[in-house]
């Protein structure tokens, strides 16, 4: 029998491995976008595949093909659906980005004076104008360097598709994998801690999937119905910053009322300040109804997180990964949460996971107006109390 190795031992493997784990990741940090990307999609659709595959009783392998067919299919007709009628909306805002342009110079032209100093605001307005066209000119030039960005994310889609794709069909075997990494003693420990982290997850994409699509879909109808132009290129906006908890409902604003002010209404008789006020009113509505209904009920409790501390993160991942940080941010967050809150105690010699309370059923919302229509019945039922004079008022009043 081969003699262990000593504490002392195990813990310069430990140091050595964690060294070259860390290099490796340095090395080859072009690709750890792809596969996070790849790990986000085979997360999303792994639960899809066990669905047919216990329906339909076939093989995990035969399902994963059905669903990636299924899911490539949809993604070319929903891409010849959508690119014209958003080329469309794109090409009719940049029409009120040219007329914002030329509204600002009549706005900007104007004289500021500060004791010996004075300068022309348009002047300046202008500089910056000329500044970024140069800025701007090198990348319209680049025809080469457009194609092959072009080629290389196309070969990025393929590859993120293929790895999804395994890690699909062989979820069982990965999942078993890590699962008996850890020691006996702790395996508890790692398993409801996974489970904790996946709520979080589930949460976060069913969530906020659910969020887009009904954010998007009131944004547009509710623009169009005061008359706001571009009113489906507003709620596609809506729809996609709805994945930027908290902050991303505020950004989508700004686009509506640039608009509003730039155009007005098309049928409502007011004023395009009027208009914009309108719009800036009806966003608040539908961010208060969201937070209160929406949110509560779909998210839970898994994503409430401290605006402040979501705009850190953001602001964080954004700098680190771009788009795909901004995209993760929240739920990550929420992640080294769940961690943090275990690590503290177990310092703490506390039990990490606590019994939580059973929530008690709510109410559909039938059961509600039920009972405020027992409520109201049982209020009109009543007879009302006639107050009689007192005694001593009669007196004085005979």
């Amino acid at each position: 029998m081969s003699e262990p190795w000593s504490p002392y031992t195990k813990r310069i493997i430990i140091i050595i491995g964690l060294v070259l784990c860390a290099l490796v990741l340095w090395r080859f940090r072009e690709v750890i976008q792809p596969l996070i990307v790849a790990l986000l999609v085979a997360y999303v659709l792994s639960p899809l595949v066990d669905f047919f595959a216990h329906r339909l009783g076939t093989s995990r392998t035969l399902a994963t093909v059905m669903v990636y067919l299924f899911l490539i299919a949809v993604l070319i007709i929903a891409l010849a659906i959508v690119i014209p009628v958003v080329t469309a909306q794109v090409r009719a805002i940049d029409v009120d980005l040219r007329q914002f342009y030329a509204t600002a110079q009549t706005w900007l032209d104007y004289t500021v004076t500060l004791g010996e100093w004075s300068f022309n605001v348009q002047d300046i307005a202008q500089s910056i104008g000329q500044e970024l066209s140069q800025a701007v000119t090198p990348l319209a030039s680049g025809t080469l360097s457009l194609v092959v960005k072009l080629a290389s994310g196309l070969l990025q889609g393929f590859f993120i598709l293929i790895i999804s794709f395994y890690m699909v069909k062989d979820a069982p075997t990965i999942t078993n994998f890590f699962s008996n990494l850890p020691p006996l003693t702790t395996r508890g420990d790692f398993r409801l801690l996974r489970q904790e982290i996946a709520l979080v997850w589930s949460a976060f994409f069913r969530g906020q999937l659910i969020l887009c699509l009904v954010i998007g879909l009131i944004v547009t109808v509710t623009t169009t119905i005061v008359g706001l132009p571009n009113a489906l290129a507003m709620g596609l906006i809506a729809g996609v910053l709805e994945f930027i908890p908290n902050f991303g409902p505020v950004v989508a604003t700004v686009p509506a009322v640039l608009v509003a002010l730039l155009n007005g209404s098309s049928w409502l008789p007011l004023s395009p300040v009027g208009f914009a006020v309108l719009i800036i009113v009806l966003y608040i509505i539908i961010q208060q109804v969201e937070n209160n209904f929406l949110v509560p009920r779909i998210l839970g409790g898994e994503l409430d997180l401290h605006p402040l501390a979501v705009l850190i993160v953001v602001v964080a991942g954004a700098s680190l990964a771009g788009i795909l940080g901004v995209f993760l941010a929240a739920p990550v967050l929420a992640t080294l949460r769940v961690v943090g809150r275990y690590a503290y105690r177990k310092l703490q010699d506390q039990d990490p996971f606590p019994p939580k309370p059973p929530k008690p059923p709510e109410p559909s919302i039938w059961q509600r107006m039920g009972q405020w229509f027992a409520r109201r019945r049982l209020a009109s039922s009543q007879p009302s109390r006639v107050v009689e004079p007192h005694s001593s008022d009669e007196k004085k009043l005979s």
